[in-house]
């Protein structure tokens, strides 16, 4: 799918992907998409978002990443991210790349885990298009740095890499991308993998002790870059 909203969606597959993956050991992690944004173009409704959480619920996944967000909250989303945390889900949403306005709809909603985006000096060209990312503030590694297009706020729950991200693009390509949309999946992959590798809070009933659950044992994984709490949250997730 070559659609911009197919592309898009490829290379949060492939990130979610890069990050959950074992070295030369799959934990045996399954990927499942499903769309919001039509083929046509144009933004994703409230309807399809709805539904798409829905399905992930009846299909038995235990984290969704919504690399989306903008527009006025409504209830029927809140409502959806809140069935999915009654029933064992956690949902991962981008804060928006509003060059650090507030956190966007449904990333501000309760019961979503917000993901801000950070970047690293040093890991893409001088003159890469990424480096205009590259601003104040910079945490205790001089290096690290909040990316300047990342929404934040009192609702961001974590932070995640999302600057000059390689990964999948469609017709077997891959592609550079930079967005709060490239963090997310990166937060939800690692997670991913620390789930699989804890093994028995996954195996537990799907209700919302199973959420609660995982969020306290990912955060008990995060630790401080050394930005103020509205840009990282309690941090990122580490291994």
């Amino acid at each position: 799918d070559d659609t911009p909203a197919g592309f898009h969606g490829t290379h949060v597959a492939g990130i979610v992907s890069s990050f959950s993956r074992k070295i030369n050991n799959s934990p045996g992690i399954e990927i499942l998409s499903y769309r919001v944004f039509p083929k046509r173009g144009g933004g994703a409704s409230n309807y399809s978002i709805v539904k798409a959480i829905d399905r992930a619920i009846a299909s038995g996944c235990h984290l969704i990443n919504m690399s989306l967000g903008g527009g006025d909250p409504d209830d029927a989303t809140k409502d959806a991210i809140a069935e999915a945390h009654s029933k064992g889900v956690i949902c991962f949403v981008a804060t928006g790349n509003d060059d650090r306005g507030e956190v966007c709809f449904p990333a501000n909603f309760s019961l979503s885990l917000a993901v801000s985006a950070m970047g690293r000096k040093g890991t893409f060209p001088p003159h890469a298009e990424a480096a205009d990312s590259v601003v104040a503030p910079y945490g205790k590694d001089k290096k690290n740095f909040v990316a300047s297009f990342s929404n934040i706020g009192n609702q961001v729950d974590m932070i995640a890499p999302g600057v000059g991200i390689v990964s999948c693009a469609p017709d077997n390509k891959f592609a550079v991308m930079s967005g709060t949309s490239m963090a997310c999946p990166a937060a939800t992959g690692i997670v991913a993998r620390l789930l699989m590798e804890e093994g028995t809070i996954i195996n537990l009933l799907p209700n919302s002790h199973r959420s609660n659950s995982m969020i306290k044992f990912f955060g008990s994984k995060m630790k401080s870059l050394g930005f103020k709490t509205r840009y990282e949250g309690k941090g990122m997730v580490f291994r």
